[in-house]
């Protein structure tokens, strides 16, 4: 796991499977513990040079030898984000090596304590946010298996991954595979031993099987799409980072992918944007609709916006509780949006038909077209999302996951010349 956003390809967070993941330590840890100078007269000096060493023993993934001078500055001073960053992360590396289950609950719960610490002094990089979502507040981990056996060589092969013995990491993650030949994280971890070596087209392989197993977790992907954009092939990099934000898109680690594909190849990633001009206010019981007064007197369409709000409405006061009777209260929809959004376009056709449109606005003429090329529930699962509509994406993705491709790949991201 190459770590912070200054990384020029940052690999974040694995799954939140078990440990956090192993560190992806690019050139193994150092031998041994990082020699001191003898301390200097002035305390200041001294305090400037270790920090320098330890956060340089960070970045060059020596977690477990940058964690002791990192524990001695975040007590002479926790009021510095950065050492707060480094100190929480190193602490998920060395947890991933502890065999007792209490000792490494204890030593999560203290990398979560440092990483809200970090975020606190103004560290809100999606970075940090990643490990906090991963990172449930009593410390807890999830098995990798249920299988006792599975478990213990995994939690084997990320000790090993950490302390740098590739062949050991290797053993027991095929070890654990061999047991289940189904389980993601095991081939996922294969594949990212190999990343680690630079053995790019093995390391591929192996991401395509915990793929086969797992369609639908973004990792694998994310991770090919790594190893293909240090071999320099960005398109079908810009292909495997598209599939992990089909796979899970409201992960903030899925889209970090394409986040530093973007960066390399200086283009910019984004979804169309498509906003009412109007707005609903709720008091009491009762819902307001404010028209923008400029839309009314528009020839661009924008005044059938109107129907967008109105149809909401509908569904909040009653249409909802009709045609959801299994669910207690109200949400938004996919159905909803959906047929809010169809009611503008209506509208906006209707005006065509009668003349009483001189030139469409950008917007809507999007709007069109997501619907024309049957994109338009993508578009909302994705760029319209709330806590409401995402309950419907998993049923949506099983049976259109190429609209939900199609919608990145045409409007989304862009295509390299």
């Amino acid at each position: 796991m190459q770590k912070p956003e200054r990384a020029e390809a940052p690999r974040p967070a694995r799954r939140a499977a078990g440990t956090l993941p192993a560190a992806l330590l690019l050139a193994g840890l150092l031998a041994g513990p990082p020699a001191l100078a003898q301390e200097p007269a002035e305390p200041e000096v001294d305090t400037t040079a270790s920090r320098t060493l330890a956060l340089q023993l960070y970045e060059d993934h020596h977690y477990l030898d940058a964690l002791p001078l990192l524990e001695q500055l975040a007590a002479d001073d926790s009021d510095d984000p950065e050492v707060q960053e480094a100190l929480g992360f190193c602490l998920l590396a060395t947890a991933a090596t502890l065999d007792d289950a209490e000792e490494r609950r204890q030593m999560r719960l203290r990398a979560r304590q440092a990483l809200l610490r970090s975020q606190e002094l103004g560290n809100n990089t999606s970075f940090v946010r990643t490990l906090l979502e991963q990172l449930p507040p009593d410390g807890s981990e999830t098995p990798f298996s249920a299988n006792p056996a599975v478990d213990a060589a995994m939690r084997e092969g990320e000790a090993a991954f950490v302390a740098g013995d590739w062949e050991a990491a290797l053993t027991a993650y095929h070890r654990a595979l061999a047991l289940d030949p189904t389980h993601y994280e095991a081939a996922l971890f294969i594949g990212d031993v190999y990343f680690a070596q630079r053995q790019l087209e093995e390391a591929v392989r192996w991401f395509a099987v915990a793929v086969r197993n797992d369609p639908n977790g973004e990792t694998a992907y994310r991770y090919w799409g790594d190893a293909l954009m240090l071999q320099d092939r960005q398109t079908e990099a810009r292909e495997k980072f598209i599939e992990a934000v089909v796979a899970e898109p409201y992960r903030e680690s899925s889209w970090h992918g394409l986040g530093q594909w973007a960066r390399h190849n200086r283009v910019q990633v984004g979804h169309p944007r498509i906003e009412s001009p109007n707005q609903r206010r709720f008091e009491d019981d009762s819902i307001e609709i404010i028209i923008d007064p400029e839309s009314l007197m528009s020839t661009d369409g924008t005044a059938n916006w109107m129907f967008y709000e109105l149809t909401r409405n509908l569904w909040q006061i009653e249409k909802f509780a009709e045609l959801y009777p299994n669910e207690p209260e109200y949400r938004h929809s996919l159905q909803e949006e959906a047929e809010a959004l169809r009611a503008v376009i209506r509208g906006v056709g209707q005006d065509q038909e009668g003349g009483q449109i001189d030139s469409l606005h950008p917007a809507l003429e999007t709007l069109l077209a997501l619907e024309r090329q049957g994109l338009l529930e993508a578009y909302i699962l994705l760029a319209r999302a709330d806590e409401g509509i995402v309950q419907d994406y998993v049923s949506y993705r099983a049976e259109h996951r190429d609209n939900i491709r199609q919608y990145l790949d045409d409007y989304v991201v862009p295509r390299l010349e």
